[in-house]
């Protein structure tokens, strides 16, 4: 998962999903959450938050409408992970000109 993005921008989420030794498991379904308090303000397509895993990887989109720090967690079973997301107000982000 990013560490920051920008409001607005639509990014992908990705959870990696393997068994005790280490393998890539198949078809084992991810429930991507956040915080009750940001609900309103962001979005995951698709919209239950939940998908399946191919080769091991979950993927998800997401988008928040507003600036801040949302929580988001990526559940498989009983064992979760959450992370924290930058939201960075519009157009706030630099970028190094090319010549």
């Amino acid at each position: 998962m990013p560490d920051q993005i920008k409001q607005f921008e639509n990014v992908e989420l990705i959870a990696m999903v393997t068994d005790r030794q280490g393998q890539p498991v198949n078809g084992v379904p991810v429930t991507f959450q956040v915080a009750p308090d940001w609900q309103k303000n962001t979005s995951l397509v698709p919209g239950q938050g939940q998908v399946m895993t191919r080769n091991g990887t979950a993927r998800i989109f997401f988008d928040a409408d507003m600036p801040g720090v949302v929580l988001v967690t990526a559940q498989v079973g009983n064992t979760a992970e959450t992370r924290h997301i930058t939201v960075t107000g519009s157009g706030s982000r630099t970028y190094a000109r090319q010549p």
